[in-house]
């Protein structure tokens, strides 16, 4: 069989559905096809139509979406040619997803050697044939990730990550931030921190939300006199949570804003500081003497190498540039397709 020259990686989130057209020579995108049809919606509709419980009926929704899409993809001069495979990670495979897949154990090789991934048979565009894949998450027994393993192993597969995967923590920033310990070329281990998700709530919904504004000001939007005001009160919030502890330091932000009259852009970041800073003690503590490998979009990015100098561990902290993390899902579904050249229908 010849090895076809593309693929289309398919990152399915609960709440996005990404989809790319890529030339496997270099991992460049030819095309793209971004929509809202996150696994959320679509089992929603699943739901509606009374079709949730039937496994076959489900995944007729399922994959009619990913039919659509790629009519969308190739709807160009060109279509998508026979043939091409399609990999997908992320919630698909999830309990709400097209088929739920078991999570691969840990430790699990960096390049994705020992992840479950499972044939979902083929879909038909036109007169077009594609075998799609599917890849599962991880799980060490107490915690777990889908999509996340895939972001990472593309990472690990940049050439200046040869070093740090004989050993580091790679951080995943995100609504639901991954800590994860690399050892010996494989992924050992990993913590999952709900940072971004309980800032949120906390600026939102607790008594805190009269105190600061939501979301923070962008660090990247800012003048250069508030970049370092908002750098401050985030460096503050660091070291408040790590002398004081979270449930202490939180109230701070409510003291400052009533006895201080601190301006609730400010208090935000200070805020910030005490959430994220929370993560860091923690993250600073595991592995005391491990690189640390912080990959994540530019404004988080920023956020984290703070709260890491702010902490003293400055010289361990590598950060992946948001151009080098581009790609990163690309990378990895290439890789696990070169495993594949065998098995493919």
């Amino acid at each position: 069989m010849t090895r076809p020259t593309q693929f289309l990686s398919c990152d399915w989130g609960t709440t996005s559905f990404r989809l790319r057209w890529v030339q496997r020579s270099d991992v460049s995108v030819i095309r793209e096809f971004r929509s809202k049809e996150g696994v959320r919606e679509v089992h929603g509709r699943c739901v509606e139509s009374g079709v949730v419980d039937q496994p076959e009926a489900r995944s007729r929704v399922f994959r009619q979406v990913l039919v659509e899409a790629i009519r969308e993809l190739g709807g160009g001069p060109t279509s998508v040619p026979s043939g091409v495979p399609v990999v997908i990670s992320g919630m698909a495979s999830s309990s709400v997803g097209w088929r739920e897949l078991p999570y691969a154990p840990t430790p699990c090789a960096w390049d994705g050697n020992g992840l479950r991934v499972e044939s979902m048979g083929t879909v038909e565009v036109g007169e077009a044939s594609h075998p799609v894949w599917m890849v599962s998450g991880l799980s060490t027994g107490a915690d777990m990730m889908r999509g996340e393993e895939t972001e990472l192993m593309g990472v690990l597969a940049l050439p200046e990550m040869s070093g740090a995967r004989n050993g580091c923590r790679v951080v995943l920033p995100g609504t639901h931030a991954k800590h994860v310990r690399v050892e010996s070329g494989s992924i050992v281990d990993f913590r999952t921190y709900m940072t971004g998700e309980l800032l949120e709530v906390l600026s939102t919904q607790s008594l805190l939300k009269v105190s600061v504004a939501w979301p923070p000001p962008v660090l990247g939007a800012a003048s250069a006199s508030d970049l370092e005001t908002y750098r401050d009160e985030l460096r503050q919030g660091v070291i408040a949570v790590r002398d004081l502890g979270l449930a202490r330091g939180l109230f701070q932000v409510r003291v400052r804003s009533v006895l201080h009259r601190c301006e609730p852009d400010r208090n935000a970041w200070y805020l910030a500081g005490l959430v994220l800073g929370a993560e860091g003690v923690d993250l600073v503590r595991w592995g005391a003497d491990q690189p640390i490998v912080i990959a994540g979009a530019a404004h988080f990015s920023e956020s984290y190498r703070t709260v890491i100098e702010t902490l003293g561990a400055a010289d361990r902290l590598t950060v992946v540039s948001p151009e080098r993390l581009l790609h990163a899902t690309l990378r990895s579904h290439a890789l696990i397709l070169g495993r594949l050249e065998g098995l493919e229908p």
